[in-house]
């Protein structure tokens, strides 16, 4: 549907199409050189007053989400919304062209042409010779000839609205993502639970409307102190029942009921947590040791406490364990965080473990439009294959009445690879068997 109105012309042409990806990306850089969801301190610090006032304005701190870019998205959903509508009528009429119409002197200018004479008798027609070869087609009788078309990946001139449908429906995956979607976080300390997270837009509490607990948290390091893995393992209940456990990594979420768990981050604590076993009677107990604080285990008669730590960055490696069974004499005992070890001196001998206590730090999603997303994808794959993997083929056949034949061909796109299929086809009717008299 052409339109003489210039602002349907303007918003319908490629220039605004090219105008707004040049724009989208440019700014893009923005928002990868000036850190985003910073607090608003940091920008005072690094940019000074005057440009953190800009960048108010601007939204900068919050880019990708910001006025002025949703708004030039809006205007390229536009922009492909009209191309579409003013560009869609003209496919349809090429798709459903009758090309068996076409006058003898187009045929023959096509770009691939040729003429050669068929024995006066054939055992085959061509046009059989043409379906065998994957061209079958239609018949039109002329007064002095006869006509055979054929055509391949009609369809192909739809690819590109496939690929503006595709964009549309990113567009409203992300857009149901920023609206009806939220990014938060939230610190549970091992063996806690929590039943609601933070916002990352600092809008206050989100309940989840389930029981999230920490059991247990674990670290590995390398031999150079720096971390090498860490993972959590979580529960969900619900109404009091457990619903879903799983342990997550990095790059290894949890997912449920629209929401992703990922694990990113951790905070060593001053808390430990002790196992006690006397070796001969198997009895057992666990505590929970706040640093310098004393504990005791009534039933065995046990006093005990961590005294000293030697820790790097709140990670916790030697533990100074203090005892005292009301007997003997009081032991002080090192150890490695997490190693089990057997006391001496005392009245009993005891297996003793001490694991430093973490809190596992959680991020939060929730993108309900993910799927839209994924579908617009998809699409975008199928649509790109179509546009650049498939042209639209054309074959027509002419049969003079003195059985002199014209081929000729047409696609707009891989011209190469039609030229060796039309060779192809050209050898098939050149080598036609003559009937047996």
């Amino acid at each position: 549907m052409k339109s003489t109105n210039p602002l349907w012309k303007f918003l319908a042409s490629v220039q605004l199409a090219i105008f707004i990806f040049f724009a989208l990306a440019s700014t893009s850089v923005i928002g990868t050189v000036i850190p985003q969801h910073r607090p608003m301190a940091f920008y005072l610090e690094a940019y000074g007053n005057f440009w953190t006032q800009i960048f108010l304005v601007l939204d900068i701190p919050e880019m990708y989400s910001s006025w002025w870019f949703t708004g030039l998205l809006c205007l390229l959903a536009l922009n492909l919304i009209i191309c579409t509508i003013d560009r869609f009528p003209i496919t349809l009429r090429r798709i459903r062209a009758t090309n068996g119409s076409f006058s003898r002197e187009k045929i023959e200018a096509m770009p691939f042409c040729q003429s050669f004479q068929l024995p006066k008798r054939t055992a085959q027609q061509p046009q059989r010779i043409l379906a065998k070869l994957g061209w079958p087609g239609q018949n039109f009788n002329r007064e002095s000839y006869q006509l055979f078309f054929s055509q391949k990946s009609l369809w192909s001139h739809l690819g590109v609205y496939v690929v503006h449908i595709s964009i549309l429906v990113i567009f409203v995956g992300a857009m149901i993502g920023n609206i009806a979607g939220y990014k938060g976080s939230v610190m549970i300390a091992e063996g806690g639970a929590t039943r609601e997270i933070y916002s990352q837009d600092k809008s206050g509490p989100i309940p989840l409307g389930f029981e999230l607990a920490c059991d247990s948290f674990a670290i590995e390091y390398y031999d150079t102190g720096m971390p090498k893995t860490y993972r959590s393992h979580l529960t969900i209940s619900e109404n009091g029942k457990e619903t879903l456990s799983q342990e997550i990594e990095v790059n290894s979420p949890l997912h449920y009921k629209g929401l992703t768990f990922y694990q990113a981050s951790y905070e060593g604590f001053q808390t430990f947590m002790l196992k006690i076993k006397r070796s001969d009677t198997g009895n057992e107990q666990a505590f929970k040791l706040d640093f310098q604080e004393q504990e005791e285990w009534q039933e065995e008669g046990l006093q005990l406490g961590v005294i000293n730590v030697i820790a790097t960055d709140k990670h916790v490696e030697r533990i100074k364990l203090w005892i005292f069974d009301g007997k003997s004499k009081p032991q002080t005992i090192w150890f490695d965080n997490n190693q089990t070890i057997k006391t001496t001196g005392l009245n009993a001998t005891y297996e003793i473990s001490a694991k430093q206590m973490y809190a596992t730090g959680l991020q939060v999603t929730k993108d309900p439009g993910v799927w839209c997303v994924y579908l617009g994808c998809i699409l975008l794959i199928i649509g790109l294959y179509i546009s650049f993997f498939t042209s639209h083929r054309k074959i027509w056949l002419i049969i003079d009445q003195n059985k002199r034949i014209t081929l000729a061909g047409f696609t707009a796109k891989n011209k190469a690879g039609f030229n060796k299929e039309f060779n192809k086809i050209t050898r098939c009717l050149q080598t036609l068997e003559q009937d047996k008299q």
